[in-house]
């Protein structure tokens, strides 16, 4: 093929379903400028954000380019009925497919089998990195670029499904994506930061400086220490934890070279808006890991010291499952943590009633002392809960923001997703096995008949003769109870992955 090979990225998604539309998707992002960055001229690139444009805005886009090759980024598995959608859209006009992301990356899970046996399609079940520009080289040369040869696939090979060897970049060879403005802008995404719950919470600001651009963080870890401590005891994760892959991390220079990437590409973007730059590292074990957070803190170069010195501060958001001790809270807020993210249920020691030693109460005392943001995180509809355990939260919640609210940014009330992956789809497992064989896409509707299963068998919520749909809605109306928004409760529903 002498020509171009003309090559859309879709990152699959819905707008304002609870998720912060402030920075661009990182996922998607990274698969296309690895992409470029691998096969150069041959291929011209685009990137396009559902969560942005919505599905038919994209399909417009996606026939404006003349698109002949399509990969679809699927966060999480909800999405996925939409990117079956873009599939059939594909497919009848003969552009090839290859579809990857978290949904498809659960370890051990049939998934990534079933979807590209189900949709005639190639499915990335491991490292995109290393899977999108090899199966990109196979249709750019499939005489040079075998398909079977191509690492982490599932693909259709006319009459079954055949899977390739697994591999795996290392963390420490991931590169921080820097992709010309031409193939992303994220001020588009700056623009949006007014609208969002931290910004209106009135602490969206790192040292004074008010933050006007926001930039996921590069992958340094994966998976998550209390999940891998839980497990080797025999014992279950977080219910609602979708967290699978194996821990890994790099060291903590590393760490720091990645963050002068993003800082050096950020700094290159013209911006008159506001300068401080807040970091959403999305890594979910950072906030908690106190072994790496002390390398990352040992290792702080002069190039940080001097940022932190200046107009544009680089602040970062972390998740934590807890943080006990003043130590870990004071190298946070001096390797720049200033925000930081936790669900407030779901651990061993989290339950709804305060104490000195509640793990919670001592986590916002630590972070009153240095100077730490919590937007804190309530999951209703969990395994064994009745109304009367929801109710008792919703008391919780209030102690909290009366006795922290110089602390709490925020609060969130999401309904419980059963999602693939988490320790709460395996309990549906054992009592409902129906839902099992599939991709989740053959109905948009299909997660949340799975979560009713799971109110139904696993939960004490069907009290009264309450039907199904009442017992959502119900939930749906307590949820919004658990929000905190300028101190008071917010018209918006929160319904990760699913319609509210």
């Amino acid at each position: 093929m002498n020509q171009k090979l003309i090559v859309s990225c879709v990152s699959v998604g819905l707008r304002e379903h609870g998720h912060n539309i402030s920075f661009s998707p990182f996922a998607a992002l990274t698969i296309i400028e690895t992409v470029k960055r691998n096969l150069g001229e041959s291929v011209e690139c685009y990137l396009f954000d559902m969560a942005m444009l919505g599905i038919e805005e994209v399909i417009r886009k996606l026939e404006a380019v003349h698109t002949q090759a399509l990969m679809l980024s699927v966060p999480v598995s909800g999405y996925w009925p939409m990117g079956v959608r873009l599939c059939e859209w594909a497919t009848n006009r003969n552009i090839r497919v290859l579809a990857g992301g978290y949904h498809f990356g659960i370890e051990g899970s049939p998934i990534p089998r079933i979807a590209a046996e189900k949709r005639k399609i190639n499915v990335c079940y491991g490292d995109g990195h290393i899977t999108a520009p090899a199966f990109l080289g196979h249709l750019l040369d499939p005489h040079k670029v075998k398909l079977e040869n191509v690492p982490n696939l599932f693909f259709w090979n006319g009459t079954a499904v055949q899977k390739t060897l697994s591999s795996i970049l290392p963390l420490e060879l991931r590169r921080y994506p820097t992709p010309s403005l031409e193939l992303h802008d994220p001020r588009e995404y700056w623009k949006l930061l007014p609208k969002t719950s931290l910004h209106q919470s009135g602490k969206d600001s790192i040292d004074g400086i008010p933050i006007g651009r926001t930039l996921v963080g590069p992958e340094v870890l994966a998976g998550c220490t209390y999940r891998t401590s839980r497990l080797k005891q025999g014992r279950q994760a977080c219910e609602y934890c979708t967290i699978t892959s194996m821990f890994a991390g790099v060291s903590g220079e590393c760490f720091w070279h990645r963050m002068r990437e993003l800082y050096h590409y950020t700094l290159s973007i013209p911006w008159s808006g506001n300068q401080g730059i807040r970091v959403y590292q999305t890594n979910d074990d950072l906030g908690s890991n106190r072994a790496f957070v002390n390398k990352v803190w040992q290792t702080r170069p002069e190039w940080f010291r001097e940022a932190m010195k200046s107009s544009a501060k680089l602040g970062q958001r972390v998740y934590a499952w807890h943080i006990l001790s003043k130590d870990l809270a004071k190298m946070l807020h001096e390797i720049g943590v200033r925000w930081i993210y936790m669900g407030a249920d779901g651990k061993q020691g989290f339950t709804p009633h305060h104490s000195n030693n509640h793990p919670l109460v001592r986590t916002l005392e630590n972070c009153r002392t240095y100077g730490l943001s919590l937007h804190l995180g309530f999951v209703i509809g969990l395994q064994g809960q009745g109304w009367n355990d929801i109710y008792e939260w919703l008391k919780f919640r209030h102690w909290l923001a009366k006795n922290y609210h110089d602390v709490i940014s925020s609060m969130n009330g999401w309904v419980h997703v059963v999602a693939p992956g988490s320790p709460g789809w395996e309990i549906l497992a054992q009592r409902d096995q129906s839902f099992l064989n599939t991709d989740c896409g053959d109905e948009p509707d299909f997660l949340e008949k799975v979560r009713g299963s799971f109110f139904r068998n696993c939960t004490n919520l069907h009290t009264g003769g309450l039907s199904s749909e009442q017992v959502r809605s119900k939930l749906y109306e307590l949820s919004s109870e658990f929000e905190l928004e300028e101190g008071m409760k917010s018209n918006a529903v929160r319904s990760f992955m699913l319609d509210p």
